[in-house]
C-alpha cells in the first residue's frame, strides 16, 4: 500500500518560504492531507532576483524584498573559569603530559608547611579547581603554566567526559 503524498510550501515563523515539503495522506481520513505547521498547499507565485514569497495572511503569497542579513559582533568567548579535579588532570596530562604524581611532587616542594597543606588540600580534596584562586595560580607556577597554558587547560578541561 502506497501513501499519496502532494507537495507543500513550507515557510519560517516569519512567513517567508523557506521550500518545498510532502504532506502525506491521512491513514484514518482518506483524501485528507496531514499538511506540516507552516506549510501551505497552494503553490507559491513566481518571484524574480532578490525577491522571495512570503505568507501574509492565511490564503495570501506576496512576494517581497529579501530581507538583508542582520550581522552584528558575535560574542567574545568566555574563559572557562572552574572545572572538576578529574577535568583538570585529564587535560594536565592531554596538553602538557603532566600526571598526578608530578602534581604532588610539585606541591611536596613548596618550603612553607601551612602553603604545602592548604596546596595540597586545595589540590586533593576541592570538588572544583576554580582558574584565578590563589592555589590554582601557585599550582600553575609551580607546574610552569604560563596564563595562556592555564586559559588552555581549563578550555580543553571543560569538554573532557569522566
Amino acid at each position: 500500500m502506497t501513501q499519496e503524498a502532494i507537495t507543500v510550501y513550507q515557510t519560517d515563523s516569519n512567513g517567508w518560504f523557506v521550500g518545498e515539503a510532502l504532506a502525506y495522506e491521512s491513514p484514518l481520513e482518506p483524501g485528507i492531507f496531514l499538511i506540516p505547521a507552516g506549510a501551505y498547499a497552494d503553490p507559491i507565485p513566481d518571484f524574480a532576483m532578490g525577491e522571495r514569497p512570503r505568507r501574509i495572511d492565511k490564503d495570501t503569497w506576496k512576494n517581497s524584498q529579501w530581507p538583508e542579513p542582520v550581522t552584528s559582533e558575535p560574542e567574545p568567548l568566555r574563559k572557562p573559569s572552574s572545572c572538576t579535579p578529574a577535568q583538570g588532570l585529564v587535560a594536565l596530562f592531554a596538553l602538557k603530559n603532566i600526571t598526578e604524581d608530578t602534581v604532588l611532587d610539585a606541591i611536596a616542594q613548596i618550603p612553607d608547611p601551612v602553603q604545602q597543606y592548604t596546596a595540597k588540600i586545595g589540590y586533593q580534596r576541592a570538588t572544583t579547581w576554580e582558574r584565578d584562586s590563589p592555589t590554582m595560580l601557585a599550582m600553575a607556577q609551580l607546574l610552569q603554566l604560563s596564563s595562556e597554558e592555564l586559559d588552555e587547560l581549563f578550555a580543553y578541561a571543560v569538554t573532557v567526559q569522566v
